[in-house]
């Protein structure tokens, strides 16, 4: 059996803030590690504001691009203790 792991995806642009239906649990293959890469496993997600303004589609003036429905969230990295 090949592990999955878990994807939170957007499933629509909220529509003021947003709400557990506008976010969808997914399952996919975890993928091989190529030459040079490794396989981290994550027990935190940080949510950070700026989720927000990219899930929103409000990304003028800001450095990353807005996030689609569809799309896999993500945040910065969390270091628990430093």
């Amino acid at each position: 059996m090949n592990a999955t792991h878990r994807l939170v995806r957007l499933a629509r642009r909220p529509a003021g803030l947003p709400a557990p239906d506008d976010f969808a649990l997914d399952r996919a293959p975890v993928p091989r590690p190529e030459a040079g890469q490794v396989l981290v496993r994550n027990t935190r997600f940080l949510v950070f504001p700026g989720l927000r303004t990219l899930i929103g589609g409000e990304t003028r003036d800001v450095p990353l691009p807005p996030l689609h429905p569809g799309d896999t969230l993500f945040g910065p990295l969390y270091r628990r203790g430093g």
